[in-house]
């Protein structure tokens, strides 16, 4: 196995190579490199040499690939977004809802079928969702004049759904023209998938499975599946980043909080918000805050908690307050607090508006569980914001 420090030269000598297909390769220390992809499979990744030949460096030094050459092949703006457990999301529409799957037209991926259990919800582009990523005893049909209906969806196709209302002796049907969004019954919403790559396409679209494979005889071409038995092979222009989500850091986004405590001010509903801004539901924390990952926005009064997992003996995050159009951003001000089991690990008390953060990094060895938490500032709850960027467990916590 090599050394981070010796993968950095190799990178280095792999830039001035001969490309098959350009990408940026992300090492365990945070650190970009621009690499020359030959293959990938379940070991590693095979980078192209100066020479003629070939290294391997296994997933236990990586991130992430970056792809430089990606563009998006959708020639219309999608109609519908597919919301998955863990923060997923896939642009297109919806082609069906039948025996515990639900059947999704991607422009890039085409017809994917995926379990309904890792659904969340559909939502028309553009429209915000209050609860979508709270735990849901029923399905629900939300229209856009503002009605809602709850009960169980027996049947959806292209162009219409139906929902059985609690207390109903007969279903009803509702024109896809006319939904705002349907949240399917979830004890655990943000439950991420178990597969082990993130596919992050062109069009901001993404999803998690269990096989990402670069043929050596094809690098134009990815092939992704969530089982080698299911798979689809797609044009790697499309695809803009392949991220590993089990390796040698774990996003706090692609696990389930131990605990949220929101105390939202008055009337305010802004519960936390995991890989997209707050108010902006078709966004990306990585359209919204390039160059970041990922990231959870939330409120004040928010507090995350979190169980560290075994075998992870550092953290590390940034923060943010985000603009929000037409407000007077001089006026924005939180406390900020990072608890280690219960005591303040780190702490600012003025947060303001303006550029990220330094990143903060936390030894947690031996340590149980980690807190986020974001408290009212010199202005109670105006402007209120902040976005905890890339904040994430590591095996070995790397430099500042």
């Amino acid at each position: 196995m090599i050394s981070i420090r010796s993968l950095i030269i190799l990178l280095s000598l792999v830039a001035s190579a001969a490309a098959q297909d350009k990408w940026t390769l992300v090492t365990a220390d945070f650190q970009s490199q621009p690499a020359n992809v030959a293959a990938m499979d379940e070991k590693g990744v095979r980078l192209a040499g100066s020479g003629g030949g070939a290294q391997s460096v296994s997933w236990d030094q990586l991130l992430e690939l970056d792809h430089a050459a990606a563009s998006s092949a959708a020639s219309t703006p999608a109609k519908f977004i597919l919301h998955l457990n863990g923060g997923d999301t896939l642009s297109g529409s919806p082609l069906s809802i039948a025996g515990d799957t639900v059947t999704w037209n991607h422009p890039l991926l085409g017809k994917l079928e995926i379990p309904e259990d890792r659904v969340s919800a559909i939502l028309l582009a553009g429209q915000s969702a209050a609860g979508l990523d709270q735990p849901r005893k029923t399905d629900s049909v939300r229209l856009t004049n503002g009605d809602a209906t709850s009960g169980v969806i027996d049947q959806m196709t292209d162009s219409m759904v139906s929902i059985h209302p609690e207390g109903a002796d007969a279903s009803v049907q509702i024109s896809l023209d006319k939904v705002a969004a349907i949240l399917l019954a979830d004890s655990d919403p943000m439950a991420a998938s178990t597969g082990g790559w993130r596919l992050w396409l062109a069009d901001g679209s993404s999803l998690t499975v269990g096989l990402v494979r670069i043929a050596a005889q094809d690098v134009s071409h990815v092939i992704i599946g969530y089982t080698p038995q299911k798979t689809v092979t797609i044009d790697a222009s499309a695809v803009s980043c392949i991220e590993q989500t089990t390796g040698p850091v774990r996003w706090l986004t692609s696990l389930t909080p131990a605990e949220i405590v929101y105390h939202p001010f008055l009337g305010e509903n802004f519960p936390p918000r995991f890989d997209h801004p707050l108010g902006d539901p078709d966004a990306s924390i990585r359209q919204a805050f390039p160059p970041f990952r990922h990231g959870i926005s939330v409120h004040s009064y928010t507090k995350l908690t979190y169980a560290i997992p075994d075998g992870y003996t550092g953290f590390r995050t940034q923060f943010e307050i985000p603009a929000v159009a037409g407000a007077e951003m001089a006026r924005a001000d939180v406390a900020a607090r990072i608890l280690v089991d219960g005591a303040p690990a780190a702490q600012f008390p003025h947060v303001r508006f303006g550029k990220p953060a330094d990143a903060v990094v936390l030894d947690i060895t031996g340590k149980k569980q980690i807190s986020l938490e974001v408290d009212f500032g010199d202005n109670y709850s105006a402007l209120g914001r902040l976005v905890w960027l890339d904040p994430a467990f590591v095996r070995t916590a790397p430099a500042k």
